[in-house]
């Protein structure tokens, strides 16, 4: 069913909305994608705080310039287009696409919109390797954790040795 002009500028209005509210924005095409597999992959995203949603690509145009990002045409684009919009971080939507492209071939990554720029899928497969936020906190602490540790076990060793000493010395009188 077709929508009339209102509908498709409310439509407009709702994708660059969202475009100018992004840290991360995912061209896929998701053409070949049963609908198994697509509910699968909207219910993980979901799960990462990524929003998934198809798009026409005249109406996606209209947004993107709307939300001033003009060095793209997604008419060039091959395949039914959809986004995935990132609001917390720039790596959770490349990182699970990347995986579940993996496990379903039909699933393509396009280019994405990163900063307010087009950017290629390279990049966004780029980005997907990154360590997320929570990693590398964890790599931090870790690395903090490390010379600590050996200073507490150091300190301790002293006092085990000296205590160590003066039962002997108790033990001897």
């Amino acid at each position: 069913m077709s929508k009339n002009i209102e509908q498709k500028n409310q439509e407009v209005e709702r994708l660059s909305d969202k475009l100018a509210k992004i840290k991360i924005g995912v061209l896929t095409s998701y053409t070949g994608l049963k609908v198994m597999d697509m509910n699968e992959l909207r219910r993980g995203l979901q799960a990462e705080g990524v929003e998934y949603q198809a798009a026409k690509k005249t109406l996606l145009k209209v947004a993107l310039e709307k939300a001033g990002i003009k060095d793209t045409d997604p008419k060039n684009l091959e395949g039914s287009l959809a986004l995935a919009f990132g609001y917390d971080d720039e790596v959770s939507a490349p990182k699970f696409l990347k995986k579940f492209q993996k496990s379903n071939e039909n699933l393509k990554i396009l280019g994405g919109i990163y900063e307010g720029q087009f950017i290629s899928a390279e990049k966004i497969l780029e980005l997907a390797s990154i360590p997320s936020k929570e990693e590398l906190m964890a790599k931090l602490v870790w690395t903090i954790k490390g010379p600590l540790s050996g200073f507490y076990n150091a300190l301790n060793g002293n006092l085990v040795g000296l205590v160590n000493v003066l039962n002997a010395v108790k033990d001897i009188k």
